[in-house]
């Protein structure tokens, strides 16, 4: 299983604004790896709500499925809770090290997650109003049009498929799917084959309407950038 779509099986780790946050710690400010990472939520995966969890699971257990492909997720985070929103509620997001923008509603996580064969992943994460809206490339894994193979394959097995179709970005290829998970839950999920990178996008949503007209607007306002 190619690690970006093991990403999403997994659950990307989430961050407590409060728990996460030192005493005097400013938004966006830099936050020390270590025990702190080692707190991250395993369990808040796309399509699982959370009171799916079974009774005294702890959040801390390492996911099985990350050990078998490619080793433990080691999490390191660049900037949490950063929040410069305009007048709309929006703002860019820049992964530090990803090469990659986007526009997100509300406050945004930027960290990385790498495996022990050397693949890591740049995540930029925020949520708004029921909804998460996460972006992603990974690089150092598997050449990124033979991970989007294998996704196109895997994705489906995620939930109850509503769309599939064939997306393009700059003249790469790329896959759009949008699947629900569950009773009340709605994903969508981009996959772009750069050069040299994966890079995912997904919009989340439970419990409510999925929010078509923020989807698009995040989905369309992913752009390449010059890492500093």
């Amino acid at each position: 299983m190619s690690g970006a779509a093991l990403l999403i099986l997994a659950g990307c780790p989430t961050y407590s604004e409060e728990s996460q946050r030192g005493s005097g710690e400013e938004d966006g400010a830099q936050v020390a790896t270590g025990q702190e990472a080692a707190h991250a939520d395993p369990d808040d995966a796309p399509g699982r709500a959370e009171d799916d969890r079974a009774a005294g699971e702890d959040d801390e257990v390492a996911d099985p499925q990350a050990e078998a492909h490619g080793g433990a997720l080691e999490p390191v985070m660049h900037r949490q809770r950063v929040d410069e929103t305009g007048d709309d509620g929006w703002q860019e997001a820049r992964s530090t090290n990803g090469g990659y923008r986007v526009e997100v509603p509300g406050a945004f996580d930027d960290y990385e997650m790498s495996r022990d064969d050397g693949e890591v992943m740049h995540v930029v994460q925020a949520r708004a109003e029921g909804a998460r809206f996460l972006a992603q490339c990974s690089e150092g894994g598997d050449p990124p049009a033979e991970q989007l193979d294998t996704i196109a394959e895997e994705l489906p097995q995620l939930g109850n498929v509503q769309d599939d179709r064939a997306v393009s970005y700059q003249g790469h290829e790329g896959r759009e799917i949008r699947l629900t998970a569950g009773a009340n839950t709605t994903i969508a999920i981009r996959t772009l084959a750069l050069d040299d990178a994966l890079c995912q996008l997904v919009v989340e949503a439970s419990g409510g309407p999925f929010p078509e007209e923020d989807s698009e607007r995040f989905l369309e306002s992913f752009d390449l950038v010059e890492t500093p």
